[in-house]
């Protein structure tokens, strides 16, 4: 049952709901926090921190007339303003706003991408593994074709059963934006909690935070907070764009007994982190018969999330019946993790892409996973 949870946490397309559920409590502990705790440069501590929260995308009630009246007095002054050049009678040729329009279109996203593509050797550390290239090419494309939807204030929560029974619960949200090194970053939450009758068998109480770059929807900070009734983990993971590396140091107490990990390597320039590619799924445009690699660290070590979308199907969820995308993934793991994990899901077929339903498969059976609340 151990290896159950494992598998879903790896894949972590799961979800929640029960009276005594906090889904959005941290377990005593958050991410910046447990990155001071670890052994890493100061400088390092301060590049990862986060800044300062955005404001929600989210209106509040009372701040809507407030912006009826701001967009009022936009529109007069920019009305002023086109009455003042008129007569002013001001000549513009069009070749030059188009100049102007040309210039701003550059922008640091860009030009990194090229440099990368054009320019390998100038920009990658010699010693940067040539595979790692390879897979930068292949997977900008990938890049390229995402139309990231990320409504902030978005709950998903979903049931997993198996066996018939419920044993778990996980919640999933997208809490405000925030800033972490003068980047805006969409911040991504999820919470896993076993059935309070599990209890005798095993407790997990886990959260897992995933912080990605809004410009270029690359992960920046993630982070694994485990307690649970036979151990406790601090997994963290701090991705250097810049240098190429992943910062990665885990602490674990298990039956008494400390241990600590840590590892600073070269990863691809494109990847993602194991909550993170999740979202980055439903911003892809899922045609059928599409079939996509994406790269993923974890722990220090890369794997390949293979994904193919197998078609259109609809399927009854507590929300009703709903059109739906069915998409297979495979995933190859080394080290602790399981070696490899396999999961059929269903995403709701229009605008919203929700997360609708999983199916894991594993040596006893399968796990299943329904939605049973969503809320935007």
């Amino acid at each position: 049952m151990r290896k159950l949870y494992i598998l879903i946490i790896s894949f972590f397309i799961t979800s929640c709901s029960w009276q005594n559920f906090n889904p959005f409590g941290n377990p005593g502990t958050n991410t910046d926090k447990v990155i001071k705790n670890f052994d890493l440069d100061d400088d390092i501590v301060n590049k990862f921190s986060t800044e300062k929260v955005v404001e929600s995308e989210k209106s509040k009630p009372e701040d809507k007339k407030n912006k009826s009246k701001k967009k009022v007095a936009e529109k007069k002054k920019v009305a002023k303003k086109k009455a003042i050049k008129k007569k002013k009678k001001k000549k513009v040729t069009k070749k030059k706003v188009t100049k102007k329009k040309v210039e701003k279109k550059s922008t640091t996203k860009e030009v990194v991408v090229e440099d990368y593509k054009e320019d390998k050797k100038s920009i990658y550390p010699k010693d940067y593994p040539e595979n790692f290239i390879k897979l930068d090419k292949t997977s900008k494309k990938l890049w390229d074709s995402l139309n990231p939807i990320n409504p902030v204030g978005e709950q998903t929560f979903m049931d997993i059963t198996y066996g018939g029974v419920v044993v778990g619960k996980i919640a999933i949200t997208i809490k405000p934006k925030k800033v972490i090194g003068g980047e805006e970053v969409y911040h991504y939450y999820a919470k896993l909690k076993s059935a309070p009758f599990y209890k005798y068998v095993y407790t997990l109480d886990d959260v897992i935070e995933s912080y990605v770059k809004v410009s270029d929807f690359l992960p920046v900070k993630y982070s694994l907070i485990q307690r649970e009734s036979k151990q406790s983990i601090d997994d963290i993971q701090l991705f250097d764009r810049e240098k190429l590396m992943t910062y990665y140091r885990l602490k674990k107490v298990k039956r008494g007994k400390k241990s600590f990990k840590k590892n600073d390597t070269y990863i691809p320039f494109y990847s993602q982190d194991a909550l993170s590619a999740i979202f980055m799924l439903r911003s892809l445009p899922l045609n059928t018969g599409d079939k996509i690699k994406i790269p993923i660290v974890t722990r220090g070590k890369i794997s390949l999330m293979s994904v193919e979308v197998l078609g259109r199907d609809k399927i009854d969820t507590k929300l009703g019946r709903k059109n739906a995308i069915k998409i297979s993934a495979i995933t190859q793991y080394s080290g602790d993790l399981v070696k490899k994990g396999s999961m059929t899901y269903w995403i709701s077929d229009d605008k919203e892409r929700i997360f609708l339903k999983f199916k894991a498969k594993i040596k006893l059976g399968a796990v299943n996973g329904d939605i049973v609340s969503y809320k935007k």
